[in-house]
């Protein structure tokens, strides 16, 4: 089997975290022993590798949101990119490196990147300079307005809550291969064990299995050196209660 990029190995413990919020899935995983303290420590394991750290509300609200953030996505990205394209195409280059369309859970990194783009487009940082501001009032003249902006930040707010503060040090290639290694130790037992447990078809496919990986480039693999949460928007603490009510109501 082909290695595992860093990227690829991010999602999918993300897809299996979100199955596994399935009740279906958790009754069957509770027979094999997973419990709330082992959702817990998985979430765990990919904040310490991605910076990403999540306080999901219900399943049927989270697929409502990710809905919405697709299709934003689908409206946005390609507006953005032919405007850019046609109009400042330095610009175009900087706003989508590494960062391209998704459909499912994934879309919640996508689009945080690409806003957190846009703010620094906004405010005139780093590659977008001084041009930013015009580029930024052209694309409200299309009609990513700042409701529209504001609109799609509340969403993703309702999955997980993102601090502005940026990360001063990011990790040293030692400890993000620690991390990697640890987080994937974790999805290879419990994918492993969900195959087994799990029988439903549907279920399995929530989970993330029955189909090929999703190659991803918002997390880079090389170089090594370069921290991979300050890619993304660091978000806060995972609270220890969230995320995992079902799991115990189930285990009773």
């Amino acid at each position: 089997m082909a290695r595992q990029t860093l990227g690829q190995k991010a999602y999918r413990a993300l897809r299996l975290l979100l199955g596994l919020r399935n009740p279906g899935a958790a009754r069957a995983m509770v027979a094999h022993g997973f419990t709330a303290a082992d959702m817990q420590d998985g979430f765990q394991r990919l904040a310490a590798l991605t910076g990403i750290r999540m306080e999901w509300q219900s399943p049927i609200r989270d697929q409502e949101i990710v809905d919405a953030l697709d299709q934003f996505e689908n409206t946005w990205f390609p507006v953005t990119r032919a405007t850019l394209e046609a109009r400042y195409p330095q610009m175009r280059q900087a706003m989508f490196r590494n960062l391209s369309q998704y459909t499912g859970v994934e879309v919640i990194i996508s689009v945080s990147t690409f806003l957190k783009r846009l703010e620094q487009m906004e405010k005139g940082e780093g590659e977008f300079g001084k041009t930013g501001p015009q580029a930024r009032a052209l694309l409200a003249q299309r009609g990513l307005t700042a409701q529209m902006v504001a609109e799609a930040t509340a969403r993703i707010g309702a999955l997980a809550h993102f601090t502005p503060e940026p990360i001063s040090e990011g990790p040293s290639a030692a400890e993000q291969k620690a991390a990697e290694d640890h987080l994937w130790a974790w999805y290879l037992e419990w994918s492993a064990i969900a195959r087994v447990a799990i029988k439903d078809g549907r279920l399995l496919r929530g989970l993330g299995f029955g189909q090929r990986p999703r190659v991803t480039h918002v997390l880079p693999e090389t170089p090594r050196t370069t921290p991979v949460a300050p890619v993304l928007a660091p978000l806060v603490a995972l609270s220890p209660t969230s995320a995992t009510p079902m799991l115990n109501a189930v285990s009773q």
